[in-house]
């Protein structure tokens, strides 16, 4: 069973409601960790990234309402190119008391509704504003169209985002910024021919910014077509015209891709050590230039290494060189970069990123040492990740009560009972993991991870029989999992099973915890021979979790062989 492999993705999405996930530098955290543990996966570029790195930033209304109609509607304006929205729809609403069929007041409103994530307000206000603005206002009608396709563009429905990106156009085509949006929308569905005949129209623009991104959604298409020589011309020429800091970063992040799908990963690395040396915060290109690192460690490391000696600023490149440690599972490397920015910073962050090593490493101490130097303690996300250490440390009954405590706060959490039971399993006390698993099954019984810990409880309790159902209520959608070759067997089909999990660990991107599973999958169908062979790969790999494999019950079986206990004795202090 995963088991803790399977934590990060209750850590991050099932603990908590959405109402808890504060926005914090931990939050920060969790989504970058996600994004340099997640497998990397090629959307059909082959560039190992699955990223569109130049998607048009969202434009609200504000800026673009013209020929403001009363006082109250300009004081609204002024308030909300302050960030001071609550004063702003107090002005609004003030002019909709005069007049109740202002459609500029309801195009502001359906602006900040937007910008505040209340998608249904922002689409009736904006439909207000259509209903009343006047036909001679086209800028402000197109806006409101606009407004509307972002919203559906953030509920994911992009084929009614280009339908209102189209009407917007049709009442202003001076507005290019709409061109821009439709461009890269059909990009992402795939209309090449549609995406090619916007971005021609934008590299015709007199304005050099917009004729950039007309250049950048070409290369962008072009990668999508596989066409990588063609994508870094597209680029250069983009960075050509504009030096506006967001071209230069979309560009340079284009052509990184284009040469990773190349398979030159040094000019990849060095287009997205470019970008860092300009623009350090850049968010998401710290975790892609660590991705790069799976396909060319020794290049990337140099890169990287190059530029810590020639800046002044090394604590960032240290934390760098952290990274793609960690990325390829170098632990204790990633630590020792680690404690350098830390020892400079003394920041939550890189306590945080040094807990992780430490618990990936095996040093469980280390890890909850720098885990209590992190600040907001009180924070739940905080509690989450005691949790997360306390369990790979093996206090089994502290994780436990540590978990009870955010059920009392989000009892409804199907992975939280999941989890729970997990711990008392590894406490060997299946019959009280046997009752969150049922309540875990209950709360989501269409969840798959749900299902199969109940199937694993049921194997490890010797009830193969009771297993059967949730293996086959699980089975249709574990196809390309871990877990699917396990619920395959014991449904009977033992060749697919076998064949099936071969393949998997024949992946070019297999992490591992993956082969760790793979580790349970062999010594639960009594292949005791594979099942060492894989613990001997994961540990060679970097797994290094000893406390997991001290005590998972999964594999019993496993420890009265020597063989298994001569590879645990060569690598627990490695």
């Amino acid at each position: 069973m995963q088991g803790f492999c399977s934590v990060a993705y209750w850590r991050k999405e099932q603990l908590l409601p959405q109402k808890y996930k504060m926005k914090n530098y931990i939050l920060s955290l969790l989504l970058l960790t996600m994004a340099m543990s997640a497998t990397a996966q090629i959307s059909g570029n082959g560039s190992g990234i699955s990223v569109n790195p130049v998607t048009p930033p969202v434009t609200g209304a504000t800026a673009h309402l013209t020929d403001p109609s009363s006082y109250n509607i300009s004081r609204g304006l002024d308030e909300i190119s302050k960030g001071h929205y609550d004063k702003a729809v107090s002005y609004i609403n003030k002019e909709l008391e005069d007049d109740d069929e202002n459609g500029q007041a309801y195009l502001l409103l359906s602006d900040i509704y937007y910008q505040q994530g209340q998608y249904g307000d922002a689409l009736q206000n904006a439909s207000n504003a259509l209903l009343y603005l006047p036909h001679k206002q086209k800028s402000n009608i197109a806006t409101a169209y606009y407004v509307r396709a972002n919203v559906y563009m953030d509920l994911k429905d992009t084929l009614q985002a280009i339908n209102e990106l189209t009407a917007a156009i049709k009442s202003d085509p001076s507005q290019e910024k709409f061109y821009v949006k439709r461009g890269f929308f059909y990009n992402m569905m795939g209309k090449d021919d549609k995406s090619l005949a916007d971005f021609k129209h934008l590299i015709k623009s007199k304005d050099t910014t917009i004729a950039s991104m007309g250049y950048i959604g070409l290369g962008t298409r072009s990668i999508n077509m596989k066409e990588y020589g063609d994508a870094a011309t597209y680029y250069d020429k983009a960075l050509e015209l504009s030096s506006d800091p967001d071209v230069f970063s979309r560009a340079h992040i284009g052509k990184a891709i284009s040469y990773a799908a190349l398979h030159q990963i040094a000019n990849a690395a060095d287009e997205y050590i470019t970008v860092l040396r300009q623009q350090p915060d850049r968010e998401n290109v710290p975790s892609y230039l660590a991705q790069l690192a799976d396909s060319d460690f020794v290049a990337v490391e140099a890169r990287v290494r190059h530029q810590e000696s020639v800046t002044i600023n090394k604590s960032y490149w240290h934390n760098m060189l952290g990274m793609l440690y960690e990325q390829t599972y170098r632990y204790r490397q990633a630590a020792s970069c680690y404690r350098q920015t830390f020892a400079v910073n003394h920041d939550s962050v890189t306590a945080l990123r040094l807990a992780h090593c430490y618990s990936d490493a095996g040093m469980p101490d280390s890890s909850l040492a720098y885990l209590d130097s992190v600040k907001s303690k009180d924070d739940a996300l905080f509690k989450c990740e005691k949790i997360y250490m306390l369990g790979y440390a093996g206090r089994y009954a502290e994780a436990s009560d540590t978990l009870t405590s955010l059920l009392r706060i989000a009892p409804d959490q199907s992975a939280s009972y999941e989890l729970r039971g997990f711990f008392s399993m590894m406490q060997r006390n299946y019959v009280k993991a046997m009752k969150d698993a049922d309540m875990a099954v209950s709360l989501a019984d269409r969840s798959p991870s749900a299902l199969m810990f109940r199937a694993h409880l049921h194997l490890i309790m010797g009830d193969t029989a009771a297993a059967l159902p949730d293996f086959k209520r699980a089975q249709p959608v574990l196809t390309d999992k871990m877990d699917g070759p396990l619920a395959l067997y014991f449904l009977g089909d033992k060749p697919a099973a076998l064949s099936q999990m071969e393949s998997l660990l024949r992946s070019p991107s297999i992490k591992p915890d993956d082969i760790y599973s793979a580790v349970c999958f062999y010594s639960l169908i009594n292949d005791t021979s594979k099942a060492v062979d894989c613990l001997s790969r994961a540990l060679q790999m970097g797994y290094r979790k000893f406390i997991q494999i001290d005590n998972d019950p999964e594999l019993d079986k496993l420890r009265k062989m020597p063989s298994f206990n001569q590879i645990i004795k060569e690598y627990r202090n490695k």
